[in-house]
């Protein structure tokens, strides 16, 4: 029996006890302590808690029942798609919440369980508030990040560019297109990468601009990823166009679950898309896909200098409204890449050059602020009021390109 057969065994055997035992569950079908993710939402990391969480949980849902829907295994890792029903402890009214899990497991039993759902729904849940990991941050979910690009990307192609990321600027004083800026600082995350040929993956692709200019300089093959239907569907319409189609596709995937067996890319890049995710599992699955020596070009917002209480509010509120993730410092960053497993080959502060993209942006909307709404509608005048934010005008908000290298 191969390690798939057997861990989706193993899978059945958990998905039957969580329904009938799941004390059972925890001792036969998890490793000692394993590490219990739900983001946004709890983190557990030893056996007793996991225990008392699951006993919490079934008293505040004594009819919960969860079905699986579809299991897919790849390496060590078991990825389900499931249903639960139950009843809401407060007002008695049914629920039904849809969930996916990744399981990783060793020696047939699970060491991490990340599970993905709807948290708000156990809102009424008091007895398992506790559990709840409140100091993180709360990290975007998928489809807040895809509502987000739903709404912005038409207007941001119309207001900036199509690559939907910074522009390189020279200097204070260098007038170049958002067009030319935006294709400088790509021309710099492809020299970085150092790529020729092999293949390779875009994660968080928007709609294709930038792996379209990699794919005109070698001739690797490359896959995009995003989990905006419509920006994938564009990019594959430009990856046609272009006449690449052959070796650039673009598919509908979630970055913190990928659909690739281990070891598959010989080189990948984040471009801007970090920061809508929680860093840290989105950097050990891009680990996971790519092979050992890979390089990863990661660009990411910088927190350059301290924030007062005011600023950090006014940042805070700037990026729940853009569905992102903290800003980091450069020594927090470093910690997080060396948390993840990564090997840092290069960290680079292009702040200075980056600067002007928020003053571009803002001068856009001014000048065109009636324009978008007559054209796009009211509900673009929530991103145009976001995009206005004096936040991204902070001096310490800033920007880093970082080479980083999967250890062999």
């Amino acid at each position: 029996m191969s390690v798939e057969q057997t861990n989706l065994a193993a899978v059945e055997k958990w998905a039957a006890l969580y329904n009938s035992d799941p004390h059972r569950m925890i001792d036969e079908c998890y490793a000692p302590d394993p590490e219990v993710i739900a983001p946004e939402e709890l983190h557990i990391t030893d056996s007793a808690t996991f225990h008392e969480m699951e006993r919490a949980a079934f008293q505040a849902m004594p009819d919960r029942h969860s079905e699986m829907l579809s299991t897919v295994a790849v390496g060590d890792k078991v990825f389900i798609e499931g249903v639960m029903t139950g009843s809401n402890p407060a007002t008695g009214a049914p629920l039904k919440v849809r969930w996916c899990s990744v399981l990783t497991f060793v020696n047939g039993l699970i060491t991490e369980d990340r599970t993905y759902m709807d948290w708000s729904v156990f809102k009424d849940f008091v007895r398992t508030a506790e559990y709840r990991d409140v100091s993180v941050p709360a990290h975007p979910s998928a489809s807040d990040i895809s509502d987000f690009y739903d709404l912005s990307s038409q207007a941001l192609c119309e207001l900036w560019d199509e690559s939907f990321h910074a522009g390189y600027f020279l200097s204070d004083d260098d007038d170049s297109s958002n067009r030319v800026a935006a294709d400088r600082m790509t021309d710099l995350l492809i020299d970085r990468l150092g790529l020729t040929g092999g293949r390779m993956l875009d994660v968080g692709c928007g709609i294709g601009a930038p792996a379209l200019r990699l794919a005109g300089t070698c001739t690797a093959e490359i896959t995009g990823i995003s989990i905006n239907k419509a920006q994938v569907d564009e990019a594959n319409r430009r990856a046609a166009s272009g006449g690449v189609a052959d070796r650039v596709r673009f598919q509908y995937a979630d970055a913190l679950a990928m659909p690739f067996e281990d070891a598959t890319y010989d080189a990948a890049w984040a471009f801007e898309s970090l920061i809508h995710m929680d860093r840290i599992p989105a950097l050990r699955e891009i680990s996971r896909v790519v092979k050992p020596g890979a390089r990863l070009v990661v660009a990411d917002l910088l927190q350059t200098g301290p924030l007062t209480p005011e600023e950090q509010e006014l940042v805070r509120d700037g990026l729940e409204r853009m569905s992102a993730s903290p800003i980091l410092t450069e020594d927090q960053y470093r910690e997080l890449v060396a948390e993840a497993g990564w090997e840092i080959v290069e960290f680079l502060d292009v702040s200075k050059h980056a600067v002007k993209t928020q003053r571009r942006m803002i001068e856009a909307v001014e000048t065109r602020y009636d324009e978008m709404i007559e054209r796009f509608g009211p509900e673009v005048s929530e991103l145009m009021d976001l995009m206005l934010s004096p936040a991204g005008l902070l001096p310490q908000m800033g920007y880093l390109v970082a080479v980083l290298r999967k250890p062999l």
